[in-house]
């Protein structure tokens, strides 16, 4: 039988972003949250990962409701520059960022599903990436389940394990075969060795 609802507890929020991302309405609602509980910073520090000098983001006015591309409202303050510019002209990785560190900022205590959660992300970038989305989901009581058919997605994930070893406990690679009736999961010790020996778990 199921387990009735708790009702004295809130219920899990859970928010998926496809690998197109989110659209304008749904990423102005989760920024519009991030600027109401005062955590603007946090979603500022997750650009610096690519933009080190990123100052502030703004909405325009409308860019909420625009039907169209989601960054086209959305503008970047960057410290040295003497006006803001949109956030698409930064790249592909701003927007995922984006969209992601809003969503790792509104799913607190709930889910976070990521397709092909490296989408637009340079290959350098990607173990600061995992480090921002371990330490948030740790941090906000969040579980993630990510997808990717990224090599260097994976080797990000390994490298981020060799570096900060007290994480290793925290994630896991599942191999998904079809003609398997559960996944193949390897964890983050089994992870780094994995890369090591290039063992391609894809």
């Amino acid at each position: 039988n199921a387990i009735p609802p708790n009702p004295s507890q809130p219920p899990r929020v859970g928010i998926f972003i496809p690998p197109e991302s989110l659209g304008a309405g749904r990423l102005g609602d989760l920024w519009r949250e991030v600027v109401l509980a005062g955590r603007q910073e946090s979603v500022i520090k997750a650009l610096r990962i690519i933009q080190p000098n990123l100052a502030e983001i703004i909405f325009l006015p409308g860019s909420y409701t625009r039907p169209t591309n989601a960054a086209m409202g959305i503008v970047a303050v960057l410290n040295g520059f003497p006006r803001p510019v949109p956030l698409g002209s930064l790249g592909d990785g701003m927007r995922r960022l984006f969209a992601l560190a809003n969503a790792l900022t509104n799913a607190t205590n709930g889910f976070l599903f990521l397709d092909e959660i490296d989408t637009g992300l340079h290959y350098s970038v990607t173990a600061d990436m995992w480090k921002l989305v371990i330490e948030t989901a740790l941090h906000n009581d969040i579980q993630v389940f990510a997808t990717t058919h990224s090599w260097d997605c994976i080797e990000g994930l390994s490298l981020l394990c060799q570096r900060e070893p007290e994480l290793m406990g925290k994630v896991a690679v599942h191999s998904i075969d079809h003609n398997l009736p559960h996944s193949v999961p390897f964890a983050g010790e089994s992870i780094v060795r994995m890369v090591k020996h290039q063992i391609d778990p894809r």
